[in-house]
C-alpha cells in the first residue's frame, strides 16, 4: 500500500456552517454508532441479542397497549393484516364468480347455437282469433 499523506487546508467557516458543524458532531455524540456484528466479540454478540430481544418485547408490548385487538365490547378490532386477508380473499371469490359466470354464458351460447334457428312455436292455447266489442260484452254480462 502506498502511504497517502494528507493536507490540512485552513478554512474559515460562516456562522451558519459553524453552527451546521457543531449540531453534526453534537449528533454524532448522541447518535451511537454500533460495531458490525463480524467485528463483535462473543460477550459483546451475546449483549446485543439480549439488547435486541428486549427492544423487541418493549415494543411487541407497546403494540399490544397502543393497538388493541378487542374494543371495549370484547368484540374483535379487525387488523391491518387481517383486513389485507379477508380482502385476498373476496378478491379471490370475485374471480372465481367472474369465471363461472363467464362459463355459464359460453354454455348458454352453445345451447342456442345447437338449437335449429326458425320461428317460434305458437302458444297452444291461443286460437289466433281476435275478440269483438261485442263477444267481450257478451261473456262479462255471463260472468255477472
Amino acid at each position: 500500500m502506498q502511504a497517502v499523506q494528507q493536507r490540512r487546508v485552513a478554512v474559515t467557516l460562516s456562522p451558519e456552517a459553524q453552527q451546521a458543524a457543531a449540531l453534526a458532531e453534537a449528533a454524532d455524540q448522541l447518535l451511537p454508532v454500533e460495531k458490525p456484528w463480524a467485528k463483535m466479540s462473543a460477550a459483546e454478540r451475546k449483549l446485543k441479542t439480549l439488547k435486541d430481544a428486549k427492544a423487541k418485547k418493549e415494543k411487541e408490548e407497546k403494540d399490544k397497549r397502543e393497538n388493541p385487538t378487542v374494543d371495549a365490547n370484547g368484540e374483535h378490532i379487525q387488523t391491518v393484516a387481517e383486513a389485507r386477508e379477508e380482502a385476498r380473499q373476496l378478491q379471490a371469490m370475485l374471480v372465481a364468480g367472474e369465471e363461472a359466470v363467464e362459463q355459464k354464458i359460453a354454455l348458454d351460447q352453445a345451447r342456442l347455437a345447437a338449437e335449429p334457428a326458425g320461428m317460434p312455436l305458437p302458444d297452444p292455447t291461443d286460437d289466433g282469433h281476435e275478440e269483438t266489442v261485442e263477444e267481450v260484452k257478451a261473456k262479462m254480462a255471463l260472468c255477472q
